[in-house]
């Protein structure tokens, strides 16, 4: 299956078209630097897993991005309005929670525009998340500017202060000895991207987060690895 990244070459190797032996040969060698904040861009040169989907062993060594799931919240009153606020990037590059925490992502679209909200939010808004198998983090963070119009936060601004709740969340259950996981990996900030803000409840929040991680391996393809005896 043709992808429009098809041809595109690894960082540092602008002349050399990516295939799976030189993707295999350069996750070897650099596989912990791509696994730094500064390698989640999608337009980073890696093959896209439709490519190499002939290449089972290699396939299941391809990090890329999902979304992370969440618990369904069941608290709160009301059933929200429905409202999404979108955060969006030209060229489906992801807004990195560890840019938005510096509000380093010059890109974002409307990034200095009031995020929309909408009229019903108050000064503050209820951010939750409720993280599978953990306790769910609940911070109550400023929603609009103190100012006579009293409009709501930027977007780059609420994007940074998502980012900066994520990360008392994930250090919050590490200093608590029981860290955040997917896949039994402990989570780290950098693998993390926002995508959306959805109004879940009156006054409540839940971020939508995309994780890089490595595919979930099917069963019988984890069959098919354990030896006969």
């Amino acid at each position: 299956m043709h992808h429009r990244r098809a041809n595109t070459p690894f960082a540092g190797s602008p002349n050399r078209p990516a295939t799976p032996h030189t993707y295999a040969r350069q996750y070897a060698e650099d596989q912990n630097t791509m696994w730094t904040a500064s390698r989640y861009q999608m337009n980073h040169s890696v093959l896209a897993p439709d490519q190499i989907s002939e290449c089972s062993s290699l396939a299941q060594n391809i990090p890329r991005w999902e979304i992370l799931p969440l618990d369904n919240y069941g608290g709160g009153r009301g059933q929200g309005t429905g409202r999404i606020v979108r955060f969006v990037r030209p060229g489906l590059k992801p807004v990195l929670l560890t840019e938005a925490l510096h509000e380093a992502c010059p890109d974002l679209l409307d990034a200095d525009r009031p995020a929309p909200l909408g009229d019903h939010v108050s000064t503050k808004l209820s951010l939750r998340i409720p993280f599978p198998g953990a306790e769910p983090y609940t911070r109550q963070i400023t929603a609009r500017r103190s100012t006579t119009k009293m409009e709501p936060v930027a977007y780059k601004v609420l994007a940074r202060k998502i980012a900066e709740d994520m990360e008392k969340y994930i250090d919050r259950e590490r200093k608590a000895r029981r860290p955040l996981t997917y896949r039994n990996v402990p989570l780290e900030l950098g693998q993390l991207a926002l995508c959306e803000l959805h109004n879940i409840s009156d006054g409540s929040w839940e971020p939508v987060f995309m994780i890089w991680t490595l595919p979930k391996i099917r069963r019988a393809d984890r069959a098919e690895r354990v030896p006969a005896i």
